[in-house]
């Protein structure tokens, strides 16, 4: 986008790597228009998967899970409570949506605080046509819940450094796990491991290494790799 600055993101953390404040500079997002993704349709078509978040505009979102063919999978990530509900009319569209505790509450509108109320929210949103919903939940681990399961999956003990950038990490690997055909248990454990391994680096932005490493797992498991 000419004239607009890249999107940026400062985070400000305790020593324990404990999140203080995150500041953005995400304006950019702003930026594109549905029209301009319809006339990327042919270029979108060649992909396996798309990955949307909820930072881009409303219509836009709509306009990506239009534009999805038959052989694609479309994964919406939530990147905030304030901007859960940019995904309210594109849900049917999704064949994973990636949320924690406080986008679920603000994404179906309903209290979240057990598990009951947890699985009834996620049951909300399947009904509505999400096919996999992820739910994050810090050290607790994660949910999974679909029209035939509802489950948690313990987290990994981490020696924790650094939160920022644990959840994309588990999005991407789970996403990555998924198109390479493998279970959802295993595309699972695969985002934990990649969660950890963001959690027990100095650096957040330490992508290259889990980029390698999920290169490596595509016949093996992440897990494994990063243990």
């Amino acid at each position: 986008m000419r004239e607009q600055s890249t999107a940026s993101y400062t985070a400000i953390h305790k020593p324990n790597g404990d999140l203080i404040i995150g500041i953005a500079d995400i304006d950019v997002y702003e930026c594109p228009k549905a029209e301009e993704f319809e006339e990327m349709a042919n270029y979108l078509a060649e992909w396996d998967a798309i990955v949307v978040d909820s930072n881009f505009p409303t219509k836009v979102i709509e306009a990506i899970g239009r534009l999805k063919k038959p052989h694609q999978s479309l994964y919406g990530v939530t990147v905030s409570p304030a901007k859960a509900h940019r995904f309210d009319d594109a849900l049917s569209y999704f064949d994973g949506l990636f949320v924690n505790q406080q986008e679920l509450e603000a994404l179906s509108r309903m209290n979240v605080s057990n598990e009951v109320r947890i699985r009834k929210a996620a049951e909300t949103l399947i009904q509505k046509g999400v096919k996999d919903m992820f739910i994050t939940m810090g050290p607790e681990g994660v949910y999974h819940a679909s029209k035939t399961e509802f489950a948690r999956y313990d987290a990994p003990d981490a020696d924790v450094k650094n939160v920022t950038g644990a959840g994309d990490a588990f999005s991407a690997a789970v996403i990555t796990s998924l198109v390479s055909e493998k279970e959802i248990e295993s595309a699972i454990s695969d985002g934990l491991a990649a969660a950890k391994m963001i959690l027990e680096s100095e650096k957040a932005s330490n992508l290259a290494t889990l980029l390698k490493h999920l290169r490596e797992a595509n016949d093996t498991s992440l897990s494994d790799i990063s243990s």
